[in-house]
């Protein structure tokens, strides 16, 4: 299994659900960002360097009336730029609804950022922007929501998928505005496909074309998985968007809440939607989470898609503990020490009899390892005044830089208070353990 190294508890201070997401760059600088905060880490440590409400941290951008609050943070790292970048969003409705895009100056992810905004109902048809999910290549920015009609929940009042492919260097530099296309109704079969989920760069980042995957996330048993590719940089006159099917032997399914110790309390899945995925060469690893029919549970779902840009196809496993449900998982890549390319998993787990906790496991291209606990839940999780509790809606995980075959993960746990706890850990591959 995965050796834990470096770890500890982040800002844990949130709103419902968390949300929570995590970088750090080869400076051992680590950023938490949650509902509703963004919190910088000294990663060597754990101590907190820096500290504001998202809110205030991106001031510069405006929407400071008392109707604007910000959520669904998202935090990534760019390697090759040695800076980070920020989304997150700004209101519920579309009268309100702008996505706020921020690039760091420097390395230094407490100092001086560059603020953007993009309008979430841009096609004036009473939507807004929701759930977002990013990557990066070389050259650009790639993030993806799902357009939701006002006065509707986010699973009756979807209409569609965008995506919205930037050049970062302008972010970067602070270029007045941001040169952008946006790739308007994602579809299959005249279909919309929902929750496009990029696939990032498992070591180098790659030029020029972005993938994306998406499933029939609320089918009780589906086994088709879509792949995505926008081609070309921004201004190539012959760039199309492309979808193509893959079918998987192993069917997937809308997950079950998961248990915990207090039988009167669950942990909303949501449903079965890709949360993370990696690309290397020509080969794709992504997790998701699905309902395991030999026992009810809900259990980690890790496809592979090989010869991605040729002729495309799929294989699937479940990995399943009888006594815990897995939620909000992803993947980040540790090497190929065995000629196969191996990852590490990480998830969040609850059971009947164990307390809302972290968890990861190791993917050495055939097998999976037993799972390390990566910070064991100290009680279960209450924060609404009901039987389903909001669990997610997704966790942080990004390769160490600095270390062959060792990635940072970022999770939740069930504090002794019964509230969220947030927590980032180093984990190393056992096979590149003291090389």
């Amino acid at each position: 299994a995965p050796v834990v190294g470096l770890n500890y508890v982040a800002d844990s201070l949130s709103g419902i659900p968390p949300d929570n997401c995590t970088a750090i760059s080869a400076g051992y600088k680590s950023v938490a960002v949650m509902n509703s905060n963004i919190a910088v880490h000294d990663a060597n440590t754990g101590s907190i360097l820096y500290r504001k409400g998202l809110k205030a941290f991106s001031s510069a951008v405006g929407l400071t009336s008392l109707s604007d609050y910000r959520f669904d943070p998202k935090i990534l790292y760019d390697q090759e730029a040695d800076r980070f970048i920020c989304i997150m969003l700004n209101g519920s409705n579309s009268g309100t609804n702008w996505i706020v895009v921020a690039f760091s100056q420097t390395n230094d992810p407490a100092g001086t950022w560059n603020f953007y905004k993009f309008w979430g109902n841009f096609d004036s048809d009473t939507t807004w922007f929701d759930y977002p999910a990013f990557a990066i290549t070389k050259d650009e920015l790639f993030f993806t929501g799902n357009q939701i009609k006002d006065g509707m929940s986010w699973q009756a009042g979807f209409t569609r998928t965008v995506i919205y492919q930037i050049r970062k260097q302008d972010g970067y530099t602070g270029a007045a505005t941001l040169n952008y296309r946006l790739w308007d109704s994602v579809q299959h079969n005249g279909r919309n496909l929902r929750c496009l989920h990029p696939v990032t760069a498992a070591d180098g980042l790659r030029r020029p074309s972005q993938y994306f995957l998406s499933n029939r996330n609320f089918d009780i048993s589906n086994d088709t998985i879509f792949i995505v590719k926008v081609p070309d940089t921004i201004g190539s006159a012959d760039s199309v968007l492309t979808v193509t099917p893959v079918v998987s032997p192993l069917a997937y399914g809308v997950p079950p809440d998961a248990r915990q110790p207090d039988t009167s309390l669950s942990l909303a899945t949501n449903d079965g939607r890709v949360l993370g995925g990696i690309i290397k060469d020509e080969q794709v690893q992504f997790v998701s989470i699905s309902l395991n029919t030999a026992n009810g549970n809900s259990a980690l779902y890790h496809g592979i898609i090989n010869n991605v840009s040729t002729a495309p196809t799929v294989q699937a496993q479940l990995f399943s503990i009888d006594s815990l449900d897995l939620g909000y998982p992803n993947i980040s890549y540790s090497g190929a020490p065995t000629g196969t390319n191996h990852s590490i998993i990480s998830f969040e787990y609850s059971g009947p009899g164990t307390n809302p906790g972290l968890g990861a496991i190791l993917f050495d291209g055939t097998n999976y390892s037993d799972m390390v606990t990566v910070k064991k839940g100290d009680s279960t999780i209450r924060m609404l005044g009901q039987k389903q509790q909001r669990w997610g809606d997704y966790s942080g995980s990004q390769p160490d830089w600095n270390l062959g075959g060792a990635v940072w993960v970022g999770g939740i746990y069930g504090r002794k208070d019964r509230k969220y706890g947030n927590y980032m850990a180093q984990l190393t591959s056992p096979y590149h353990v003291g090389v």
